[in-house]
């Protein structure tokens, strides 16, 4: 999952590379983006909600509440549903990965509305906060805040790699070409695969 989070960041924004310097095609980029996630998610979170309603009689499959008609039971399906960040996994436990694509997805609309040097501005900003709320303020309790800066949100730092694909300074190409390498990637996945160790460490 770390390399497909990677690779997101990376195709998403070479891709839409053009719309970022224009600050056009928001919406455009919104639908593309979500018609490929929620209509499969909804079938497949469909199927799941059955069966836990029908066979396990409202169970939770993960950490989950049991589903019941109560207002807070809807409440917890309609979230998952529209994988809304909650203090449980959603009903269909998997979906967590969805729910980061989704705000990586809601970031770059809004650099896309911000234009391309506002957006590296908002972006590195938003890792020095990850960075910051890992250091310095670990008590922080806010789920909206915690999913936001979740480490793992740095994995979409892959976005960084497809920019000088379109640079014509052959350096810079160079550079690129090395940091996509599959021995650099290793090592830049390793190397977070330790930061969230060290992160869960703190934690627990």
């Amino acid at each position: 999952m770390d390399f497909f989070f990677v690779l997101s960041g990376f195709i998403i924004t070479y891709i839409h590379l053009p719309d970022l310097k224009s600050g056009k095609n928001i919406l455009a980029f919104l639908k593309k983006r979500l018609l490929r996630i929620f209509p499969i998610y909804w079938v497949a979170a469909s199927a799941v909600l059955v069966y836990i309603i029908f066979i396990r009689h409202g169970a939770p499959l993960s950490d989950g509440p049991k589903i019941t008609m109560s207002f807070n039971s809807l409440a917890y399906v309609a979230k998952s549903y529209l994988l809304i960040p909650q203090k449980v996994s959603f009903f269909l436990g998997v979906a967590w990965t969805l729910g980061y694509e989704i705000l990586f997805y809601l970031i770059f609309a809004l650099c896309i509305k911000l234009k391309f040097k506002v957006s590296l501005v908002v972006y590195f900003s938003w890792i020095i906060l990850i960075v910051a709320k890992f250091l310095y303020f670990k008590s922080v309790t806010n789920i909206y805040l915690n999913y936001a800066l979740n480490p793992i949100v740095l994995e979409f730092s892959g976005l960084f790699g497809s920019l000088p694909i379109h640079s014509k300074n052959k350096l810079f190409k160079f550079n690129i070409i090395y940091k996509l390498s599959p021995s650099y990637s290793y090592r830049m996945l390793y190397s977070f695969k330790t930061f969230k160790l060290s992160f869960k460490q703190r934690i627990y």
